[in-house]
């Protein structure tokens, strides 16, 4: 999951203090787990931020050439919708008065992994964004992604060889 790594790397500087991760239920008799996320600086005693991510729905398959005419090679394809939850503690005393909402967002990761002949994956990654009833044009929207990322990945074993790809002569490959 590398939460503590994505966010530091995000901020250009480390910000996690640390990760949690909790079953689902209360009971705990899931292997589903919620992310819990406790910034560095603050602790949530003296009003620090903490976010909060769960999945929402999941769905996979795996996806063979009789399926799908156009795949070369089997396939398996993957999406999840997530919301991520980020408020910082208040309390709600006669001072301090009401303690704001909670910062939220929805968004969908859908990837889609190829076994090559040679051994390595080629995988699909698009991230989509979705604005939550908070938002002022959350109806506008009506329920369509407003913000849509797409990356292209190539993966192998380590010290497996390179093959270069024609299609990509001028990026550089990152693993």
């Amino acid at each position: 999951f590398n939460q503590k790594e994505r966010l530091d790397a995000f901020a250009g500087r480390p910000v996690v203090r640390r990760i949690q991760y909790v079953a689902i239920d209360r009971g705990e008799k899931t292997l589903e787990l919620n992310t819990l996320v406790y910034f560095a600086g603050n602790t949530l005693v003296s009003g620090g931020l903490a976010g909060k991510t769960f999945s929402t729905r999941r769905r996979f398959a795996t996806v063979d050439m009789q399926d799908m005419q156009h795949m070369q090679q089997p396939s398996f394809v993957a999406a999840e919708n997530t919301r991520q939850l980020y408020a910082k503690k208040c309390e709600q005393t006669a001072e301090t008065g009401v303690c704001g909402p909670p910062i939220v967002t929805d968004q969908e990761a859908v990837t889609l992994f190829s076994l090559q002949g040679d051994g390595q994956v080629v995988g699909k990654v698009r991230l989509l964004g979705y604005l939550n009833p908070q938002a002022p044009l959350f109806f506008d929207a009506r329920q369509q992604a407003v913000t849509i990322s797409d990356y292209s990945l190539t993966m192998r074993k380590e010290g497996a060889a390179v093959v270069e790809d024609d299609d990509h002569d001028n990026e550089e490959e990152e693993e």
